[in-house]
């Protein structure tokens, strides 16, 4: 599967019995050969597929598994604008600023805050990542300016 947009010429085999075709509810994510489970990714393509695998043997069932292929990693800011160039006396707080973190991303390091005593705090949710920067300004002079 792949784990960011699908790759140009990239695929995923689905395999079982021969009593089974194999069928899917999202024509834009590429090819499904209905006989082999074969699924050629369409370049580019991030979603949500449901394959189905239906047997025309005996029980005739079906089952279906969702597949997801996250989009590419994004990187934004979802704090206020004024959140990235504060001016503060020494011991006040900043305000937070916060960004988020979508697609195929699993995490992110912030560079450039530890000279400053900042921290960052990462968490997750769901394939969703948020960092806020937040602390003290504990140093007459100490500046940051963060587009």
């Amino acid at each position: 599967m792949p784990n960011c947009p699908a790759g140009s010429a990239e695929t995923t085999q689905f395999s079982s019995s021969s009593n089974v075709t194999w069928s899917w509810n999202n024509e834009s994510a590429g090819t499904l050969n209905s006989v082999t489970g074969l699924v050629t990714w369409s370049t580019g393509w991030s979603g949500t597929v449901v394959i189905t695998a239906t047997s025309f043997g005996c029980g005739g069932g079906s089952i279906s598994r969702t597949v997801i292929v996250p989009d590419s990693p994004s990187f934004t800011r979802i704090s206020g604008s004024a959140t990235t160039n504060q001016s503060l006396c020494i011991g006040g707080n900043i305000t937070a600023i916060k960004y988020k973190i979508l697609g195929g991303a699993t995490g992110a390091d912030v560079t450039g805050i530890d000279d400053l005593n900042l921290f960052e705090q990462l968490t997750s949710e769901n394939q969703v990542d948020r960092f806020v920067i937040a602390g003290l300004m504990a140093d007459a002079g100490d500046i940051h300016i963060d587009n």
